[in-house]
């Protein structure tokens, strides 16, 4: 089987997950879709400080670390698309400072200290796409409040972290879709080995297109990837 995953480390050893879990997610990709992860900034930002700042969100303009996120996730994108003979050149970024896919195309970037990736696909093949990665660490219980419905408050199945990483893939998934509103206790997050299971609240209004969507999650002792897609 061809690989749908693109790797930016010189070797599985110098980046933050395994050859092992490298081939799982590969395994689990959706066909006709590719995935870029790398570093989340660049070994040298000088040579790409002429980053095009008129599409970098202005609050993050003046920080070399952010940049350098910026940086990557375009060029992870740019490494995808070309993977996909798709258009590559130009992308450019949406007021809220997400990516502008190229037409015919959709996509995903995220990125946290340590790891960033691009996930990318015709959109014939895939209406939506959304991952996020995500460093693993404690919610307070405030933020636990705000992310976790009663049901998964109750489950020990997966960290509160990787919950709300879910709900950020979903919100990347559909939001450009003109799916609205999606609030973090519209849905509750569970598990089925490495895929995701969603289930509705009573407050969920979207529940048609939650019934379109898949996930998958794999999980480092420092990080958490969560992707989720629709289908036609």
């Amino acid at each position: 089987m061809t690989s749908r995953l693109i790797t930016l480390w010189d070797s599985p050893e110098t980046g933050p997950i395994s050859a092992s879990g490298l081939q799982v997610i590969d395994d689990h990709l959706p066909l006709g879709s590719i995935l870029a992860v790398g570093p989340d900034q660049p070994e040298d930002l000088a040579p790409h400080q002429a980053i095009s700042l008129s599409s970098f969100p202005a609050r993050d303009m003046r920080h070399p670390g952010r940049r350098g996120q910026y940086y990557m996730g375009r060029h992870l994108a740019r490494q995808a698309l070309k993977a996909l003979d798709l258009p590559s050149d130009g992308l450019t970024s949406n007021a809220d400072g997400s990516c502008q896919w190229p037409p015919a195309t959709v996509g995903s970037i995220s990125h946290t200290r340590g790891l960033a990736a691009a996930w990318v696909a015709p959109n014939d093949a895939y209406p939506g796409l959304g991952i996020d990665v995500e460093r693993q660490r404690d919610l307070s219980a405030a933020a636990q409040r705000y992310v976790l419905t009663p049901q998964e408050a109750e489950s020990q199945d997966i960290s509160a972290v990787m919950r709300f990483s879910a709900k950020e893939a979903i919100y990347k998934c559909l939001a450009p879709r003109g799916v609205a509103p999606l609030r973090f206790h519209d849905v509750s997050i569970f598990t089925d080995g490495c895929q995701l299971r969603f289930e509705p609240s009573t407050q969920c209004s979207w529940v048609r297109h939650l019934n379109d969507l898949q996930g998958f999650y794999y999980w480092t002792e420092n990080h958490v990837l969560t992707m989720v897609w629709s289908h036609h």
